[in-house]
């Protein structure tokens, strides 16, 4: 079996979100560094709010992952064709929320525009992110951070030591992000051209 145990209420940013738990409704918190000010002709601010999945979501979940299969198919294991047709049906979708430890989607000024997940790792004290895409309207206004924030503060209350990911070389939006954050690349490139990147988080 890999990494997990219950999760307690955690914090992003001081600000409460509630993790993955089959017994609980999602919950909705606005994260402050999320907040951008987008240049615009009317100065508006736009806010980005992380919501956490359950099976009962899944067609926000569906939306957002089929536009980001669509949009980006290099950056997935998974494609378009694949969650199409007959392997489009809503027992699939639910069974991938159930599935994967942790699911979140941003909204953008109340549109869905971006996810991610927090999965299990296969070694004890390790879990993953996954399934991380932002839509390219919403790219530069802070959603991929409060995407990032919310699988580390899931991944530190769980009690994990290290949080990895794969990205695909090349992507350098994506590892410049990512190393933000404070993951650092592995120099190995993997044969299915991915670099992978660790954080540690204690």
């Amino acid at each position: 079996m890999g990494f997990y145990r219950p999760l307690r209420k955690f914090r992003v940013r001081n600000l409460e979100l509630q993790p993955c738990n089959p017994s609980l409704k999602p919950l909705t918190a606005v994260l402050p560094k999320a907040q951008a000010s987008l240049t615009s002709l009317s100065n508006t601010v736009s806010v980005v709010e992380i919501r956490q999945l359950d099976a009962s979501d899944w067609r926000v979940w569906r939306e957002v992952r089929l536009r980001a299969l669509a949009e980006a198919p290099a950056a997935f294991g998974e494609t378009l064709a694949g969650w199409s047709g007959d392997g489009d049906t809503e027992s699939r979708w639910r069974a991938r929320l159930d599935d994967v430890a942790a699911n979140f989607v941003a909204y953008l000024d109340g549109k869905p525009v971006g996810q991610v997940a927090g999965a299990c790792g296969d070694q004890e004290g390790r879990v993953a992110l996954i399934s991380m895409w932002v839509a390219p309207e919403a790219r530069g206004a802070g959603v991929g951070n409060a995407l990032i924030e919310a699988v580390e503060s899931w991944a530190l209350d769980a009690g994990a030591e290290r949080l990895t990911l794969a990205v695909k070389v090349g992507n350098t939006p994506a590892i410049e992000l990512y190393q933000r954050h404070g993951f650092s690349l592995n120099p190995v490139l993997a044969d299915d051209g991915l670099l992978d990147m660790t954080r540690h988080l204690t």
